[in-house]
């Protein structure tokens, strides 16, 4: 679990001391915003149904642009074997064990 922690509180420092992080939360709040106004305004109705469902997709295409960024990192750096370690994802027999690199 300990390990877990460390993963974690890395990588958030890295997506919110980058600038990445910042423009993808921004366009996901832009979005978010300008979907909620136009529902607004044409149904003349305050209906959230919509706004949770504009943020589920949303999830589903913005939470890959920040893992392939530390993919690429990582790759980048030579430290690529630590991104498919099946210790990463805690499973030791993991199908990512023998996943070539290039």
């Amino acid at each position: 679990m300990r390990t877990l922690r460390i993963l974690f509180a890395k990588e958030l420092n890295a997506t919110l001391t980058s600038p990445i992080g910042y423009t993808v939360a921004a366009v996901f709040l832009l979005v978010l915003g300008y979907t909620f106004s136009l529902t607004l305004f044409v149904t003349k109705v305050a209906n959230l149904q919509y706004i949770f469902h504009q943020m589920y997709v949303l999830s589903i295409l913005l939470v890959p642009v920040l893992t392939m960024r530390t993919f690429a990192e990582e790759a980048a750096i030579g430290d690529a074997r630590t991104a498919y370690s099946p210790r990463r994802f805690g499973n030791s027999r993991s199908c990512w064990q023998n996943m070539p690199l290039r």
